[in-house]
């Protein structure tokens, strides 16, 4: 029996408070650091939207879910 199969994995994150934090310099920054540690550990981001109060991610891989958000929420500068 053959098997193919594609898992997407959709994240939603937001800052403390949800506050309109994310805007110009710090939105290009976290999308540089979001975009090197995906090519970092090999999974592709399929979609990013970074809003001011709150980050959506698409994304998939040949690892879990969870080791993708512990990934992400481990990136630094």
């Amino acid at each position: 029996m053959h098997a193919k199969y594609q898992i997407a994995y959709h994240f939603v994150w937001t800052p403390k408070y949800r506050r309109n934090i994310l805007v110009n310099d710090i939105r290009k920054s976290l999308v540089d650091i979001l975009y090197n540690t995906c090519n970092k550990y090999g999974f592709e981001i399929l979609t990013l939207e970074v809003m001011p109060d709150h980050i959506h991610i698409a994304t998939h891989g040949n690892v879990s879910s969870e080791t993708i958000k512990e990934y992400i929420e481990g990136c630094q500068r």
